[in-house]
């Protein structure tokens, strides 16, 4: 078997339990009123944690190999700067979630990771937030994972 697109839905990951936080509170929250930006018209919202917090999101991969990262994340007001990294590996440069005002999310291109075949783990952590940002909110719409053909 090939490797093939892998499209996960965050808030579809907290609904089936398999989102964990160190820190605040994770669930599915509705972005309909916000526009049509967000995948399925919601997201994952992560509130209440501070610096160090750590959300973990588990995906199953049916065919382990090399694949490109792309995250669509939503940028507020009162988000986060968040790292990210799978299984261990960490993307090159934070992310900053700060906008002037709520934002749909546009794709991030996260780099290229090594996925096995059955359970990996997507980790965001809380490193920093903006001068301008009034909080340590983050809000994921989904990830993509498309094989680099490697």
């Amino acid at each position: 078997a090939r490797p093939t697109l892998l499209n996960l839905e965050a808030e579809e990951s907290a609904s089936a339990g398999r989102v964990t936080v160190t820190g605040g509170r994770a669930g599915v929250q509705p972005m309909q009123q916000l526009g049509s930006g967000w995948s399925g018209d919601a997201q994952l919202f992560w509130a209440g944690a501070s610096v160090g917090a750590v959300l973990e999101l588990t995906v199953d991969v049916p065919v382990g190999g090399e694949y490109a990262m792309e995250i669509h994340m939503t940028r507020a007001p009162d988000y986060a700067d968040v790292r990210v990294s799978v299984n261990g590996q960490p993307m090159d440069y934070p992310l900053s979630l700060y906008a002037p005002r709520v934002m749909a999310p546009i794709p991030a291109q996260a780099g290229r990771f090594t996925l096995r075949a059955g359970s990996n783990t997507i980790r965001f952590e809380i490193a920093d937030k903006n001068g301008a940002s009034s909080g340590y909110f983050v809000g994921i719409d989904r990830v993509r994972f498309y094989p680099t053909g490697r």
